[in-house]
This record gives structure tokens, sequence and C-alpha cells, in this order.
């Protein structure tokens, strides 16, 4: 073998190690990247459970006062007032119903994080809770100078089976929406049904939804527009909470709809008929 042989084969063996090198130091840099990014993740989820069950902890702290001052200021009512008192008080309810409304969202955003957000199903008449909502809105709706109407299929009346408190909390962020993004005009809801099918249309004749800002519109802390965060307050969670409820409830969808509005589509089963006495029908575990 010659000279030249042998240095070519050295130089290709020694050229081979050097390789094998790199590669056990991009292997080894590699490995440690990852442990790292590992002990980074389980760092983030804890910090991220920390926060939920901080958020949680405040927000039952925060409401148990709360609905005292609430208890006191609707025992005041009652009382004999003057006009500008009446007033004030007033303002006193209308501002902690507000402030009970932020506190709840946080709640339910926390249980929704930590996955502790559960349905209390029960069975209930739609006739009876659509008069409910009606007669609520109907009169913020008369408060703020607005027309508003709300109508009920004969396919949606009767019974049904579900988490009544959860659905009126659902359609209630919708009428919600609807009359405070609204200055001038109405409100209009229709509660229909297709067999387990409920269709519930909110529309109004306020801002609307940017065709662009639709996608969003579920996020956390988004609103239809930046600006209405400053203009109409609010925490931008509503939605993305009534997407999470509707989720559980084994919901279709919540989907804007032109003009102005969004149309609300969920499995809520049938319940058993009243029966001929008009006894309220035995209580269920409701099915989704």
């Amino acid at each position: 073998m010659t000279r030249g042989v042998v240095m070519r084969e050295l130089r290709a063996r020694l050229a081979a190690e050097a390789l094998n090198r790199q590669i056990e130091r991009e292997l080894a840099t590699n490995q440690t990247l990852r442990i790292q990014a590992q002990d980074l993740a389980r760092i983030a989820d804890s910090a991220n459970r920390s926060k939920t069950e901080f958020l949680a902890t405040i927000s039952h702290e925060l409401r148990t006062p709360l609905n005292g001052v609430l208890g006191m200021a609707q025992a005041m009512s009652a009382d004999p007032l003057s006009k500008p008192q009446r007033s004030r008080l007033g303002t006193i309810q209308e501002s902690g119903r507000a402030l009970l409304s932020i506190i709840n969202d946080v709640l339910d955003i926390s249980k929704i994080e930590a996955g502790r957000l559960e349905l209390s199903p029960s069975v209930f008449n739609m006739a009876g809770f659509a008069q409910d909502l009606a007669a609520l809105y109907g009169g913020l709706a008369q408060e703020r100078g607005l027309d508003f109407s709300l109508e009920i299929t004969p396919d949606a009346k009767g019974w049904r089976r579900g988490d009544e408190v959860r659905l009126r909390q659902v359609i209630s962020n919708l009428l919600s929406n609807a009359l405070k993004f609204t200055e001038v005009g109405s409100v209009t809801a229709r509660i229909d049904a297709d067999g387990d099918l409920l269709k519930v249309l909110v529309t109004d004749t306020g801002l609307g939804i940017a065709a662009e800002r639709a996608p969003q519109l579920f996020e956390k802390f988004v609103q239809a527009d930046a600006s209405t965060t400053r203009r109409f307050g609010g925490t931008g969670l509503g939605l993305s909470i009534c997407r999470e409820i509707l989720g559980l409830m084994g919901g279709r969808s919540i989907s804007p709809v032109r003009p102005g509005g969004l149309l609300l589509q969920l499995y809520h089963a049938p319940g058993p008929r009243r029966d001929p006495d008009g006894a309220r029908p035995a209580r269920r575990r409701a099915q989704f």
C-alpha cells in the first residue's frame, strides 16, 4: 500500500471520527434542550393551575360579600325612601349586579380551565322558561327605550331535559349582548325546535359583527370591536363561556347571522309529557 493511499484513509478516518463527535455533541445538545423544554412546560402548567385556582378562590371570596351588599340593597328598596335616595340605591344595585356578572364570568372561566364546570340536569318547561326571559329582558329593553320581542314556536314548547340554569345563562348572554350594543331600535329573539335540536335566534339593530371579526368572537377577552371594551365595558368572556357550556351540552354551534345577530343551535332532548293531572314530571338525568 502506497504512502498516498494510507494518508487518504487516515484523513477519511479522522474526518469520520470528527463527524461522529459532532453528531454526538448535537444529540447531547438536543437532549438537553428537550429536557429543558419539558421542565419549562411543567413549570408553565403548574403556574397555569395556580392561576386558575387563585381566580376561583378570589372569585368566591369577592362574591360572598358582594351578595351581602346586594341583599341589603334589595331589603332597603322596600323601605320608604326619597326620590334621590331611591335613585342612588338603584345605582348601587345596578353597579353591584354588573360587578357580580364579571365575577361570575371569571369564576366560570376558571372552572372551565380546570375542567370542573359541570351540568345539573333537570326537567323544565320551555314555555315558562321563555316567559321568564321575556319578562326580564322586556323590562330591561324598556328601560333603554328599545323595542323587544321574544317568540317561542309551538314546536319548542313543552318539557325538556337539561341544565335549565346553564341554558338560561347562554341565552341570557346573547340577549344581554344584544341590549348592550343596541342604542336605538329593537332586539328580537325566536326559540324554535326540530326534535332534539333547539334553535335560538337573537337579532338586533345595534353595531353588528364585522365578517373579519366573526372567527375571533368566541375567544377569551374578545369583543366585536376593540373599542367596544372601553365604550360598553364587559370582560369579553361571555361568548367564550357560552361556547364551552354548549360543548358540555353537546351543542352544535353559535354562529353570526346577517343582519346583525347570533344563531344558537344545541341538542336538548324533549322531556316526558306532562301528566294529565298537571303534575310536574319526575326529574331525570339529562341526556344530550
